[in-house]
């Protein structure tokens, strides 16, 4: 699908902080601000997934999951005594 844009909204494309709803309905999405806030990231992480508390923690701040997206983390690092504390 090819979306036209006026130059003041391709002008606009770089300084996007969320996505866009165009008036024709189309969306402009926002590739770093979507990453950030999606479940996606949160699931691919394995101990997050066998946590108990992770309901409460859900992953920590999206920043943390993003800093350590491609390996094994815990907000807690992985001690049981310092969730029982959270």
């Amino acid at each position: 699908m090819v979306i036209s844009l006026s130059a003041r909204q391709e002008a606009l494309i770089p300084l996007i902080e969320r996505d866009i709803l165009l008036d024709n309905g189309d969306i402009i999405w926002n590739e770093k601000y979507s990453k950030r806030f999606s479940f996606d990231l949160r699931t691919r992480n394995k101990a997050c997934m066998e946590c108990a508390i992770f309901p409460m923690c859900n992953g920590g701040c999206s920043q943390h999951r993003l800093e350590n997206e491609k390996v094994p983390y815990c907000v807690f690092d992985f001690s049981e005594s310092k969730k029982l504390t959270f």
